[in-house]
């Protein structure tokens, strides 16, 4: 196993008034720690991510470099399934469909040869909250604007209920991407029902006329998912938009990403879906 550590000097020079002063920084000593990441949602394979964290002063390293014995989905000490290696270093999924029900606790087991066992805390399946209706809601008159598509759905009253959202645009069979998006495969818009517990939301998302890529494309159809999130899953989506803008503010600290992965980093996270898809 390689040993990863860090020991560096940063300068950071400060111009004001014609005074030059050099701040050295002496970073604090670097211990890799385990990466767990694992999202689960009934209906659908169960996909989990193993590594490990390295130093600010190195690029990321390609290999996990994580040797894992077992990954586990557990519920009250019972093994619910197993996740297998897939293609891509680090990446594990399951070899089938997992049963999940909802308000069940369940949480993962990582058996590794470089950090022994490593387990996440307990979450909960949330219930399904389904949209009730999506439409057409307003449309930019250019071909380069945008729609504005509007989805409802009725909140549950009896719990406190985390959401988000993520469209996906289509040219007939084909799927756009928009490669200059950030987290482009996690959900745009996160929220929780404080305020507008028990009763109907309508909420907005914009939809491109086209996706300019390699070149302009046509969106012809969109794919509009509503996720309902367990809170562990909420906060960590919540950090890691918080994360990304913080960095734009070089004056203040950089945003944590939160974790429910025990003395390591990551997420285990449950939830359920509902998607329609609307024409244009």
């Amino acid at each position: 196993m390689r040993i990863l550590s860090i020991a560096f000097v940063v300068t950071i020079t400060f111009v004001s008034c014609e005074i030059d002063t050099e701040i050295n920084i002496q970073a604090p000593h670097f211990v890799a720690q385990p990466v767990v990441i694992c999202f689960a949602s009934p209906g659908q394979q169960t996909i989990g991510f193993v590594g490990q964290t390295t130093p600010l002063n190195e690029q990321p390293v390609i290999e996990p470099e994580v040797t894992v014995l077992s990954f586990r989905v557990m519920q009250n000490d019972q093994i619910v399934g197993l996740l297998q290696p897939a293609l891509a270093p680090g990446l594990y999924q399951s070899a089938g469909i997992l049963a999940f029900e909802a308000n069940k606790p369940y949480y993962v087991e990582v058996e590794t040869l470089n950090f022994g066992l490593v387990k996440s805390e307990v979450v909960y399946l949330p219930n399904l909250t389904p949209i009730d209706t999506l439409f057409l809601k307003d449309s930019t008159e250019n071909l380069a604007g945008i729609f504005t598509v509007a989805a409802i759905f009725s909140d549950n009253s009896l719990q406190h209920n985390f959401y988000a959202s993520k469209s996906r645009y289509f040219n007939g069979d084909d799927e756009l991407v928009d490669s200059s998006a950030n987290y482009v495969h996690l959900p745009s818009f996160v929220f929780d029902d404080v305020d507008f517990n028990g009763t109907a939301r309508l909420y907005e998302s914009k939809v491109p006329k086209k996706i300019f890529n390699t070149q302009a494309q046509s969106v012809k159809m969109a794919k509009l998912t509503l996720f309902s999130l367990s809170q562990a899953l909420f906060t960590f989506l919540s950090s890691i938009n918080q994360n990304e803008g913080s960095f734009s503010d070089v004056i203040t600290e950089p945003v944590p990403v939160t974790s429910n992965i025990i003395q390591g980093h990551g997420v285990f996270g449950l939830y359920q879906s509902d998607t329609l898809q609307i024409h244009f």
